[in-house]
């Protein structure tokens, strides 16, 4: 079994009432400080629009996909003498642009708050000297890399909240996506293609 991933879809759910209405009752409930509340959802609704904005551009590489893993990170891996030996949890295979994977990958990897740009400039170069990426394809990882971070965060306020297995989907991936936008993926870009 595998889906294909609509990120404008997912987006509009994401910015839906229903969403935006637990939300609004998470912070009630737990921070109860409207001004925060309403600081929180201006820059969540920027964001979403933005990606939502990003994403439905039309753009080619956008539009190539292929079947991927859809949560490729270390635990879902055996290394071996730095060689990976089997890749197993296959049960979020996705049809999706490679640029899915790859951002997905990024942020999996950045568990450590450590991801710095040199870093995503690193990864970048290693998967470039192995599989050619336009520019396009690059900038479509890094818009991939905010959109994980988006969906994570709106899992915490939409699902993981009422689940057993509480995870620190909020901050961790806020924290990230705030770096992430920090970037200047053009100077990345140049910088890779040195």
């Amino acid at each position: 079994n595998h889906r294909e991933l609509n990120p404008i879809q997912i987006i509009d759910e994401l910015l839906g009432d229903k969403a935006l209405t637990l939300i609004k009752e998470f912070f009630i409930k737990n921070v109860n400080r409207v001004d925060r509340l309403d600081k929180y959802l201006e820059k969540y609704k920027k964001t979403g629009e933005t990606l939502k904005n990003y994403f439905s551009s039309n753009s080619p590489s956008l539009s190539t996909k292929q079947l991927i893993h859809g949560d490729f990170n270390l635990s879902n891996l055996d290394i071996r003498d730095g060689k990976i030996m089997t890749i197993f949890d296959f049960d979020e295979m996705t049809i999706a642009p490679i640029a899915f994977e790859i951002g997905s990958s990024i942020v999996h990897l950045d568990e450590g708050f450590m991801f710095s740009d040199d870093l995503f400039e690193t990864y970048l170069r290693r998967y470039i000297s192995s599989f050619q990426l336009t520019d396009e394809e690059i900038i479509d990882t890094y818009m991939f890399m905010k959109y994980r971070c988006y969906y994570r965060i709106s899992r915490y306020f939409t699902y993981y909240r009422f689940s057993s297995n509480k995870v620190e989907h909020f901050s961790k991936y806020q924290y990230k996506l705030d770096r992430y936008e920090e970037m200047d993926i053009n100077k990345l870009i140049k910088d890779i293609r040195l």
